[in-house]
């Protein structure tokens, strides 16, 4: 998880990007421990958007290890959102540049 130490947050995450012509929300994910920040969450999801469209939406910004829609789990229809792990905090920090949520 990224650790700003002079950037106020909210200045950094103030933003939004259309997947799917929808407009989403791009946050950091709130780490569970010490770790550097390679994950972002991702809301107002499109129910039809699914991990290969989350991932082609943020590769640019570098390797992506993972992508998840959080489902619900007796339908398995999306929660409409989800979030996109980076091989690299470098990836996440473009990618939360780009898009302050």
């Amino acid at each position: 998880f990224v650790t700003f130490e002079t950037a106020p947050l909210s200045a950094l995450l103030s933003g939004s990007v259309a997947v799917m012509g929808q407009i989403v929300s791009v946050k950091e994910s709130i780490p569970q421990e010490d770790f550097t920040q390679r994950k972002i969450f991702v809301g107002g999801l499109q129910p039809e958007v699914d991990e290969t469209q989350l991932s082609t939406m943020f590769c640019q910004y570098g390797p992506i290890s993972s992508t998840q829609i959080i489902r619900n789990r007796d339908t398995q229809a999306s929660r409409g959102f989800g979030f996109v792990v980076f091989d690299s905090e470098h990836a996440c920090r473009q990618a939360l540049a780009r898009f302050p949520g």
